[in-house]
Formats: C-alpha cells, sequence, structure tokens
C-alpha cells in the first residue's frame, strides 16, 4: 500500500505554482468592477460591508474548498479596499476593489458547480472521511488531504480539466489509504496498547497459548480493515474480541507468574483461594456446600445451579404475564359486557298498530 505521505508529495509536485494561480478571468472581473464602480451611488463604507458579509457566507459553503484562488484573491481585494478607504485614497479605489472582490465570490459560485461535476467522486470520497471521524482522530493529516483536494479546485479554476480527472485518480488513492489509517488508529491501536501492556508482563512466556491467540485476533482485524474499511460493524466487533484477548493473556499472565515457584503450602493456598472463589458464587446461587468435590466438578454444579435459577425465573415472568394477560382480558370483557347493556337499554322492540278501522287486508 502506498504512503499517504508519498503521494501528498507527489500530488504537490504536479501542481506547482497552484497556491497563487493567475485566473485567466481577472483582469475582466476587475475591468467589470471599474465600470460598476463609476456608475455607483452606493457608499464606499457599505460596499466594503457587503464584500465581508459576502465572503463569510462564501466560507460557510466551503468555497474555500471549491474555488480556493478566487476566494483568497477575493480577501486580497477587501483588504484592499479597507487600506485605501483608512488612507482616504478616493471612493472609486475604495469602491473597485470591494466590488472586485463581490464579483470574484460570484464567480467562485460558478465554478463551485464546475467542480461538484467534474470532481464528484473525489468531494463525496473526502467528506464521507466524516463518518470515521477523520479530523478528530488525525486532524494533520486530515488538513494535508484536505488541501490536496482544494489543489484540484484550483486546476478546474485555471481549466485544467483533463489535469484535474487524472489527479482525481491519485487523489482517492490517498483517501482510501488514509480511511485505513483512521480506523487502524481507532480500532487497532486499543488492541496495540493491550498488547504492548501484555508484553510488560511477560504474556510471552508465561501465558503463551493466550498471548497467540491475542496476536492472532490482532491480525484478522488488522486484515479486515485493510480488505472492508466499510464494514464498521464488523471491525467493531473484531475490535471488542481482540481486546480482550489481549487483556485475557495480560491477566493469565500475571496470575501465572507467582505459581511458578510455588512451595506445598503456597499451592495449598492457592488451590483454596479458587474454592473460595467458587463457594462464594454457589452462595450467591444458594448451593449447598460442594467443597468436598473437584475443582471441575464444584465449576459444574454451580453452572446446573445457574442454568436452573435461570428456568425458575423465566417461569415466575411466564406467570407473571399470564397474570397481567388475565387482567386485561377480565377488564375488557366488563367493558364489552357494560356496553352490551347500555345497547339493550336504548335499543327497545316497537310492536305493529292493531287496525281500528276495516280489517287488513
Amino acid at each position: 500500500m502506498r504512503n499517504i505521505f508519498t503521494l501528498f508529495i507527489a500530488a504537490s509536485s504536479l501542481l506547482v505554482g497552484c497556491t497563487t494561480p493567475a485566473l485567466q478571468d481577472t483582469n475582466l472581473i476587475r475591468q467589470s468592477a471599474q465600470e460598476a464602480a463609476l456608475s455607483t451611488d452606493v457608499d464606499a463604507a457599505k460596499i466594503i460591508a457587503q464584500a465581508r458579509s459576502n465572503i463569510t457566507d462564501a466560507y460557510t459553503q466551503h468555497l474555500d474548498l471549491y474555488s480556493p484562488s478566487y476566494l483568497e484573491q477575493a480577501e486580497k481585494e477587501i483588504q484592499q479596499s479597507q487600506k485605501a478607504f483608512d488612507k482616504s485614497l478616493g471612493e472609486s479605489i475604495v469602491t473597485t476593489h470591494a466590488l472586485t472582490a463581490q464579483k470574484l465570490i460570484e464567480r467562485a459560485y460558478e465554478n463551485k458547480q464546475q467542480v461538484e461535476s467534474i470532481l464528484a467522486d473525489a468531494f463525496n470520497a473526502f467528506f464521507e472521511l466524516k463518518n470515521i471521524k477523520s479530523a478528530t482522530i488525525l486532524p494533520d493529516d486530515h488538513t494535508k488531504l484536505r488541501h490536496q483536494l482544494a489543489d484540484l479546485a484550483r486546476l478546474i479554476e485555471r481549466s485544467e480539466i483533463k489535469e484535474a480527472k487524472a489527479e482525481q485518480s491519485t487523489f482517492l488513492e490517498a483517501v482510501a489509504e488514509f480511511e485505513i489509517l483512521t480506523l487502524k488508529a481507532t480500532y487497532l491501536n486499543p488492541v496495540d496498547s493491550s498488547l504492548k501492556e501484555a508484553k510488560a508482563v511477560r504474556a510471552d512466556d508465561f501465558a503463551e497459548s493466550t498471548y497467540q491467540t491475542a496476536h492472532s485476533q490482532r491480525t484478522e482485524l488488522n486484515t479486515l480493515i485493510e480488505s472492508q474499511p466499510k464494514a464498521i460493524e464488523d471491525i467493531n466487533a473484531q475490535m471488542q474480541i481482540a481486546l480482550r484477548a489481549a487483556q485475557r493473556t495480560k491477566h493469565v499472565a500475571i496470575a501465572v507468574k507467582p505459581l511458578l515457584s510455588l512451595n506445598p503450602e503456597k499451592a495449598e493456598a492457592y488451590v483454596l483461594s479458587v474454592e473460595a472463589l467458587l463457594a462464594r458464587i454457589g452462595k450467591a446461587l444458594n448451593q449447598e456446600d460442594v467443597r468436598h468435590l473437584p475443582l471441575d466438578s464444584q465449576s459444574i454444579a454451580i453452572t446446573q445451579n445457574a442454568e436452573l435459577a435461570t428456568k425458575r425465573a423465566k417461569n415466575v415472568e411466564r406467570q407473571e404475564n399470564l397474570k397481567t394477560e388475565n387482567t386485561q382480558l377480565k377488564m375488557a370483557l366488563e367493558e364489552a359486557q357494560a356496553a352490551l347493556d347500555l345497547l339493550k337499554n336504548r335499543v327497545k322492540p316497537t310492536l305493529p298498530e292493531t287496525a281500528t278501522n276495516g280489517s287488513l287486508d
């Protein structure tokens, strides 16, 4: 995998001179501003204020990324306008610089639309990095990548479309590598830190089996990140497995080390301490004393007791649910009966009238 910094250097060397590009339409924009300055009756201070407001809005729309050169020149025009205003060099000069800034910003918006079309893949890939918080995790590298993206936009500003499309491929490679670097910093570094702690207590000597298992889980995590960087849920799940394996081998090593030099008395004390731990669990489950059994049999007894306790808890929960359902059903029946009684009281049978004159045919 190519190093991200190599990609930065390569891209920068290809884009030499892009920091202060000579935009082809700058003179036309300035000439248009000069003509507008001669005919405007708006106060110069208001025009400067409007230009400052426009450039603030432009930054919120990320024009420093989509049209960096236009925005940089607009900034310079505003500064020159303010200096001319402060030195009272004349309304025309002040207004020309301010209006030039405004027109440069307008051109920046137009350029943004072109950049969004031509460099859609590059910008989408860059903005997706927000999902893995790369700007927070690797801020310096993220800034360098952002500058590289802005350099691609500078090519569009200079109408070097073919070059921009070619460099977009290199940029996408850099984004892919940076994504992996960010994921490793997020998910792999905690595992490496725990393995380092395990190594410090000589887990590779005192807990060789669990240490190798932890390393295998770490390798699997690294492979998953490099091969499937978008599978964040799987990466997170594997990180938990690898991290717990690393933590486990550390604790196993700490527990094993004192056992290597035990005399009979200390060895017995250790076995009794394990037995006491099992007994504590059994007591919590209301289990009878089973210390007359081997340790593995004691653990089996505890497991069986725990399973029975779980079943009893589920039975109690089921009975409580049945009681709740019966109560709800009884209430529903009572409501239905009340509604039926009310209906009976409202609806009474009507007998047909008997004819008083003549007979019925």
